[in-house]
């Protein structure tokens, strides 16, 4: 899965895919961007692995999830992208 990020106020974000925990964007970097209103941010992207037995035919439930913190600890993403490894 592949992750891209545009604003940060969170230093992690983890990844469950059906419910289980398959990875953490981590470590993030603040960027200001929540607290500024989303205009002046730096993009990044992020790639988490995970075993394709975790997919289940049918509807699939990608999460992020951050930890608590103050209001502007969160995250603003752009995207999610689910591909499949051919081997």
């Amino acid at each position: 899965m592949r992750a891209a990020l545009s604003g940060v106020g969170a230093r992690h974000v983890f990844i469950w895919v059906n419910g289980k925990q398959v990875g953490d964007l981590a470590p993030l970097f603040y960027n200001a961007n929540i607290n500024r209103d989303g205009n002046q941010g730096s993009w990044s992207e992020h790639d988490v692995g995970f075993a394709a037995k975790l997919l289940r035919k049918g509807d699939n439930v990608p999460e992020l999830r951050v930890p608590g913190g103050n209001a502007m600890a969160g995250v603003i993403y752009d995207y999610l992208r689910l591909e499949l490894d051919g081997k």
